[in-house]
């Protein structure tokens, strides 16, 4: 089995509370007491949901084809291979089974490069684009999924032309076509398509990130994104909008590979400006990336993918020659809670939510009936304090 995502989602429940890969609320190593309710929901609460409907309703039993599973998570722990398009480093450490392997980002044969050179290249309009002008490029692709605020695109654009003008640097943008009118009311007409240029499609992203002319990439932090920008060495301004983004956002500023803003729903022109400031110019992100690219590479990706996979056939070969039936079970599955357990954990949790959520709406009740009585005890000493004060 292949994840496109950091791998710590399918170990969520046998690693620390810090470590809830699910919620990605904040790194675990800058972790707040403000934090703490917010991981708690998303580690104990959100799984209960899953855990109804897979009892319930055999969701997951028969719509992921998980048989006999009660945890859909759990089973996705015990495929014989389990490959990860990560490295340790931009993933944090956490407890796992023998068959995890991180193998880093999986790219094809002929964009693969260490200098930026891409094999045939040139029939790429988007590369003759970067080509044409010996400034640098900052690249923009946020997913064909997000639509930024009218407010934040007006944001993020200002900062861009800002930063073009003062650093000398292009602006190549990946946008859906639905969202170019909108964008390009924003750019001024002469630095259309010299210096922003907007396209819905690029021939090949990867052709452009390895383009040693691209020094800086903005996404929205999606696994795909993140991993195929740092491959090729590019510090990033991570914009994450929904779930594992957040996540991904944590690591590569822990990695010291890209910087992020406050509120991705909120964010100014200056503080986008600022972080982009920050990445052009501080030359510790270009180190960092350059050295975790690096290990990218390193990591064998397509090559050392396959190589797993020759090893997984070769032990299904070893059990059909021996006529063994659990090996594959005994090297793969974790020792986890029986069903039953499982059940009756969820069946507890549920009730001491229940239980709690109606503890609180009493003492609310009790704490508005006492302020009501106070109020109505202490009325008659001010309307009498009130009359004697007109008598005199």
């Amino acid at each position: 089995m292949v994840v496109p995502y950091m791998p710590t989602i399918i170990h969520e429940e046998t690693n620390p509370i810090v470590m809830s890969a699910l919620a990605s609320i904040t790194s675990p190593h800058r972790v707040t007491f403000a934090d703490i309710p917010k991981i708690l929901v998303n580690k104990y609460l959100w799984p209960l949901w899953i855990k109804r409907a897979i009892i319930f309703n055999d969701f997951g039993k028969d719509k992921l084809a998980l048989t006999g599973s009660i945890d859909f998570v759990a089973s996705l722990r015990r495929p014989r291979a389990t490959l990860a398009t990560t490295i340790w480093g931009i993933e944090y450490p956490f407890l796992h089974g023998p068959n995890l392997h991180l193998v880093g980002t999986i790219i094809p044969h002929e964009i693969k490069t260490n200098n930026g050179t891409v094999a045939d290249a040139t029939t790429d309009t988007v590369v003759e684009w970067i080509e044409q002008d010996d400034r640098g490029v900052i690249l923009i692709s946020l997913g064909s999924a997000t639509r930024l605020p009218s407010k934040q695109l007006e944001s993020l654009v200002t900062a861009l032309i800002e930063i073009s003008q003062e650093h000398n640097i292009r602006i190549l943008w990946k946008l859906p076509k639905d969202q170019h009118d909108e964008l390009l009311s924003f750019v001024p007409h002469h630095l259309q398509p010299s210096t922003f240029c907007i396209l819905a499609w690029f021939p090949n992203i990867l052709s452009a990130l390895a383009n040693s002319k691209v020094v800086l990439n903005i996404n929205h932090a999606g696994s795909n994104s993140f991993h195929e920008g740092l491959y090729f060495g590019k510090p990033q301004l991570l914009l994450p909008y929904w779930t594992d983004c957040y996540g991904i956002t944590d690591r590569a500023v822990d990695a010291g590979v890209g910087l992020t803003v406050k509120d991705t729903r909120g964010f100014g022109m200056s503080e986008v400006k600022q972080q982009l400031v920050r990445l052009l110019t501080d030359d510790s992100f270009q180190r960092s990336a350059a050295f975790w690219g690096a290990k990218l590479r390193r990591a064998g990706g397509a090559e050392r993918s396959a190589a797993i996979l020759q090893e997984v056939l070769r032990d299904l070969e070893m059990e059909q020659e021996y006529n063994i039936t659990n090996a594959g079970e005994a090297m793969v599955t974790i020792v986890e809670d029986p069903a039953y357990l499982i059940w009756l954990v969820w069946v507890m949790q549920t009730l001491f939510i229940i239980l709690g959520w109606k503890i609180l709406m009493a003492l609310c009740s009790l704490a508005i009936r006492t302020t009501k009585l106070v109020i109505r005890r202490m009325r008659p000493t001010v309307v009498n304090s009130s009359k004697k004060a007109k008598m005199i």
